[in-house]
């Protein structure tokens, strides 16, 4: 078996074979970066989808609580609808809708304007993760 290193070209199998560059590894898990379409220009580490899903944005501290929309998805955050709620500077509690299932995570603000509130994922299960970048990256793939 061929042994892996940092910078070496790779395919990613997820029922197509997209080209990867291996950038690092985290214990067991080997971090990849998609070097096709999606990821080229973008500064993020995740690509992001204008998915709209149901989701229940809480502060931390039990101030404020809304229902609202996702304005956009990836594996990393989410952008909210912000509908006059105040997301305060402390984390957010989240819980994003996807069909019958709860993805229920926690994030920090990285950007508040009039209508959205951008959120990093800090706390969310892997298999959570998972889910919402390959709602993303299906929604990039070519029809």
């Amino acid at each position: 078996m061929t042994q892996l290193v940092e910078g070496q070209p790779a395919r990613l199998d997820v029922g197509e074979s997209l080209p990867c560059r291996v950038i690092g590894f985290s214990g067991p898990e080997v971090v990849l970066r998609l070097s096709d379409d999606i990821r080229l220009g973008q500064r993020r580490v995740f690509s992001r989808a204008p998915i709209p899903l149901p989701v229940t944005v809480r502060r931390a501290d039990g101030a404020a609580e809304w229902t609202t929309t996702t304005r956009d998805v990836s594996a990393g955050g989410v952008c909210v609808g912000r509908e006059g709620a105040d997301p305060g500077a402390g984390p957010l509690e989240l819980t994003i809708t996807v069909a019958s299932h709860a993805v229920v995570a926690e994030g920090r603000v990285m950007r508040v304007t009039g209508d959205d509130v951008g959120v990093q994922f800090e706390r969310i299960e892997d298999a959570d993760r998972l889910l919402l970048a390959s709602l993303a990256l299906a929604y990039h793939r070519p029809r």
